[in-house]
C-alpha cells in the first residue's frame, strides 16, 4: 500500500465537491487547484498514521518510552489526522463557511414555521448575550426532549441593542392563534380588527407559542419548500451578528446536518460559469446548481421583511421572469 504522503495531489485531493441533497438537487463548487479532501482519503491517512505506530510500538519492550507511544496512539485514535485547511489552500472565510452549513441543514430536513422569538426588554436584560444564551438554550432543550422539536436557529441584534431569533422548526407545537394576519402590501402582521375595516387580503395565519414566556412570539406557516427556506434564513447571518451566542447559528441534533458528498476532479475551464451566489464568484471558483432559484439568492431575499412575501414571490411570473433573465445575462457573459 502507497504511503499516503507519497500519493500525487489529484489523488490526495480532488478540485470539485458536489452536494446531493434529499430531493434530488445538487450544488457543485469546482476549484483551479487541489484543494478538497475526500473522507475516506482522511481515513485511509489516519490508518496509515496509526499502522506507522503499530510498527513503532512492536519495536519497543517495556521501557519508559511505552507510555509516550500509548499517548500518541490514543490521541490519533481519538482524533483523526486531517490536512488543515491552510496547508491544503481551502477558503477560511468563517462566515462563508457557516452560510454554507446553514444552507445545507435547511435544505436536508423538512419544515413546518417560520417562528421569530424575542425576549420582554422590560422584564428581562435582553441585550445581554450570556442571559439570553442561557435562557434560550434551556428552553430549546425542553422543547427537543419533550416535543421533539428540531430547530435551526438564528440570532439577531436589534439597532438597539436587544436580541431577537429567527428559526425554522417542524409541526411539534400546540399553536394558538395570535389575532393577527400576513397580509398583502404590510410587513408586519395585521390584526383582525384592521384587516376588517380596510378590506385587506389575508395570506398567512400567524401564530403563537405558549411555552415561550420570555417574550413575544410569532410563527407563521410555510409550505415546505426546503430551498427556498435554505437561501432565506441564511440572509440572517451577517458579520453584523457577529457570533453572538459564540456561533452564528444553533440547531439540534435530531436535525439531519449533511447531504451526500462527492468528491472528484474536473477540467476547471471547460466548466461554465454560473455563480451561485454574486459574492463567490471569482477566477478561482466556478458553482453549479440545478436548485430552482435564482442563484444571487442574498440580493433577492434582502427585498424581503418576511418569510411569506420571500415565498410568494418565488412561485410568481416575475420571479420566474428574473430567473430566466439571470441565466439568459449569465450565458451571454460566459
Amino acid at each position: 500500500m502507497a504511503n499516503f504522503y507519497d500519493l500525487p495531489p489529484e489523488v490526495v485531493l480532488k478540485n470539485t465537491k458536489t452536494k446531493i441533497y434529499a430531493d434530488g438537487s445538487s450544488t457543485t463548487t469546482y476549484c483551479n487547484n487541489y484543494i478538497f479532501v475526500d473522507k475516506n482519503l482522511e481515513e485511509y491517512q489516519q490508518n496509515q498514521k496509526i499502522l506507522q505506530l503499530k510498527r513503532k510500538w512492536e519495536k519497543f519492550e517495556k521501557s519508559q518510552q511505552e507510555e509516550d507511544v500509548q499517548t500518541d496512539m490514543f490521541e490519533i485514535i481519538k482524533k483523526p489526522a486531517k490536512v488543515s485547511k491552510e496547508e491544503r489552500g481551502e477558503r477560511t472565510d468563517i462566515l462563508k463557511r457557516a452560510k454554507d452549513k446553514v444552507f445545507d441543514i435547511a435544505f436536508s430536513n423538512e419544515w413546518a414555521y417560520f417562528l421569530t422569538i424575542t425576549f420582554n426588554g422590560s422584564e428581562y436584560d435582553f441585550s445581554n448575550a450570556d442571559f439570553v444564551k442561557k435562557k434560550l438554550r434551556r428552553w430549546l432543550e425542553n422543547q427537543v426532549k419533550r416535543k421533539d422539536m428540531k430547530y435551526l436557529l438564528i440570532p439577531e441584534r436589534h439597532k438597539n441593542g436587544g436580541i431577537h431569533c429567527h428559526a425554522l422548526i417542524n409541526d411539534c407545537f400546540d399553536m394558538v392563534d395570535s389575532g393577527t394576519r400576513l397580509v398583502t402590501g404590510y410587513n408586519k402582521p395585521v390584526t383582525l380588527k384592521t384587516i376588517e375595516e380596510k378590506n385587506l387580503h389575508v395570506r398567512n395565519v400567524v401564530y403563537n407559542i405558549p411555552e415561550w414566556k420570555y417574550g413575544f412570539s410569532t410563527a407563521i406557516p410555510v409550505e415546505n419548500n426546503s430551498a427556498a427556506l435554505a437561501f432565506y434564513i441564511t440572509k440572517y447571518i451577517t458579520k453584523g451578528n457577529n457570533k453572538i451566542f459564540g456561533k452564528y447559528y444553533w440547531s439540534s441534533r435530531n436535525c439531519n446536518r449533511d447531504p451526500q458528498i462527492i468528491y472528484s476532479n474536473t477540467d476547471f475551464d471547460s466548466v461554465s460559469k454560473l455563480a451561485i451566489t454574486k459574492p463567490y464568484t471569482s477566477n478561482q471558483y466556478k458553482y453549479n446548481t440545478n436548485v430552482n432559484i435564482i442563484p444571487n439568492f442574498e440580493e433577492v431575499s434582502a427585498r424581503f421583511d418576511n418569510i411569506a412575501d420571500f415565498l410568494d414571490y418565488i412561485y410568481s411570473d416575475e420571479y420566474r421572469k428574473e430567473y430566466d433573465d439571470y441565466f439568459e445575462r449569465s450565458e451571454l457573459n460566459e
